[in-house]
C-alpha cells in the first residue's frame, strides 16, 4: 500500500500559489512538443501536443522554441503577469536572441532569458 501512496503522489497536480516563481520545462521532439509547469518541484500543469506535417520540417531550435510559446500561450492565463522561469535543453535558446518568438517569451518572463536545464535535474524529461 506504501507503493501506491506513493506514485500516486508523484503525479498529483497541485495549485498554483501566485506570489511564487513558475518554472517551466520544455522539450521537443520530432514528431510531439511537451512541457511541464511546476513549482517547488512539484507540477502544476502538463502540456503536450502533436506537431504538424509542416512543423516536423522546423529546425530543432524552431520546434524547441515553438514548444515554448505554444505552452506559454495554452496558460497564459496562470503565466501572464507573474514571475516564470524557462528551461530548455536546446543551447542557442539560452543565448540572447532577438527573434519575434523571442519577444513573446519576454512578454510572459519579462527579460526573456531561457535557460539551460541541466540534463541530470530535470526529473520530467522524457
Amino acid at each position: 500500500m506504501h507503493f501506491k501512496d506513493t506514485i500516486a503522489q508523484e503525479v498529483l497536480l497541485v495549485f498554483p500559489d501566485f506570489s511564487k516563481k513558475f518554472t517551466i520545462h520544455t522539450d521537443a521532439s520530432d514528431y510531439q512538443l511537451g512541457a511541464v509547469i511546476s513549482q517547488a518541484n512539484k507540477p502544476i500543469a502538463f502540456f503536450s501536443r502533436k506537431l504538424t506535417a509542416a512543423q516536423r520540417n522546423y529546425s530543432v531550435g524552431e520546434r524547441e522554441m515553438l514548444s515554448i510559446v505554444e505552452t506559454l500561450r495554452e496558460f497564459r492565463n496562470i503565466l501572464l503577469r507573474n514571475e516564470i522561469e524557462v528551461f530548455s535543453d536546446h543551447e542557442n535558446l539560452t543565448r540572447p536572441n532577438t527573434s519575434r518568438h523571442m519577444l513573446h517569451v519576454e512578454l510572459y518572463a519579462g527579460d526573456g532569458s531561457v535557460k539551460n536545464s541541466d540534463p541530470n535535474s530535470n526529473s520530467y524529461r522524457d
